[in-house]
C-alpha cells in the first residue's frame, strides 16, 4: 500500500461494514458471507475500527511526510469509536460530523475533493489520492480525476461494487488487513448476533 499524502475517508460505513465483516469472522447465525450478514442485518456490535490504525497504514510512518485525512462520520459512530487520535506526527485530521447516510456523505466528499483539486489542492506529482469508501456515487469523481492524471486509489470491504472498484488505479481491500484495524476482537464468548 502507497503512503498517501491525501486520504477521504467515509467512517460512516467503513466502521459499520465492518461490524459485519466481523460477524463473518465470528461464524455468527445468519452471517456465513459477507453478503449474507448484511442482508440479515446481522452486525457483532462488539467490534470497533481502530482509527488511528487505518491512519497509520495509509498515511505511513515518515514522520516527515504530511499527511491530510478528511474524515466524514455520523455522531452515532463516532461515540462507538471513541475520541481518537494516531500518534503519526504529520497528520493533519479534518473531522466532518454530518448527520446524514452514506450517500449525503459520499456527496460531501465529492464537494470537498474537486475543491481540494482546485487550485492549491493536492497535484497529481503528489502521489495518489486515497478514497476510503465504497459507494458507487464516486465513480464519476473517480473517472474525473483519473482523466486529469490523478492515481486514486480505492479502500474498502470486499462488498465494494465492481464499477467502483475497477474504476480505481488500484484497489486496497480492507478484509486482508482486519486484525490490524481492529481496537478490539471479540472473544467467541461474547453475547450473540444483533441486528441492525
Amino acid at each position: 500500500m502507497s503512503n498517501y499524502t491525501y486520504a477521504y475517508v467515509n467512517l460512516l460505513t467503513l466502521h459499520t461494514i465492518g461490524q459485519h465483516v466481523s460477524a463473518v469472522r465470528r461464524g455468527l447465525p445468519n452471517a456465513g458471507t459477507l453478503s449474507e450478514a448484511m442482508s440479515n442485518k446481522v452486525v457483532d456490535r462488539q467490534w470497533r475500527l481502530n482509527v488511528p490504525a487505518l491512519v497509520n497504514m495509509f498515511c505511513g510512518n515518515d514522520a516527515y511526510q504530511r499527511c491530510f485525512a478528511n474524515v466524514w462520520t455520523s455522531p452515532q459512530v463516532l461515540a462507538e469509536v471513541g475520541e481518537f487520535h494516531t500518534t503519526r506526527k504529520g497528520v493533519d485530521w479534518h473531522m466532518h460530523q454530518h448527520p446524514g447516510d452514506s450517500s449525503a456523505m459520499s456527496k460531501e466528499i465529492i464537494k470537498t475533493l474537486l475543491s481540494d483539486v482546485e487550485p492549491y489542492g493536492p497535484k497529481p506529482e503528489d502521489g495518489p489520492l486515497a478514497i476510503v469508501s465504497g459507494n458507487p456515487l464516486l465513480v464519476p469523481l473517480v473517472n474525473q480525476l483519473i482523466e486529469l492524471g490523478y492515481e486514486v486509489d480505492v479502500i474498502f470491504w470486499s462488498d465494494i461494487g465492481s464499477d467502483l472498484r475497477h474504476a480505481a488505479t488500484r484497489f486496497v481491500c480492507l478484509d486482508e488487513h482486519f486484525n490490524r484495524i481492529t481496537l478490539h476482537e471479540p472473544a467467541e464468548s461474547a453475547s450473540p448476533a444483533r441486528t441492525v
